[in-house]
């Protein structure tokens, strides 16, 4: 998803990361407000784990595309991205 929002309609990697972080707390506030929890230990229906599962997808998602935004667009290179991202 990363790499599509990059290359292929050419949006850059930190337009697509604020488009995934926005989508990310979207997702994330309506989960909230339809399940009136964000426990990720007991889910209450199957709308709450497939909102889970979607929080995952682009919260790794987002991840992703901000190591390729800090390796490769911000001039810091691989290398230091990668340590900014995991640690």
């Amino acid at each position: 998803m990363s790499d599509y929002m990059d290359r292929t309609l050419n949006l850059g990697y930190a337009v697509g990361s604020l488009i995934l972080v926005s989508t990310l707390v979207l997702v994330l506030i309506i989960w909230s407000l339809s399940e009136k929890t964000l426990s990720v230990t007991d889910f209450r229906s199957k709308r709450g784990e497939l909102f889970y599962w979607t929080a995952i997808l682009f919260s790794n998602t987002l991840g992703t595309a901000l190591g390729d935004f800090l390796a490769d667009d911000s001039g810091l290179g691989f290398l230091l991205g990668q340590h900014l991202v995991t640690h």
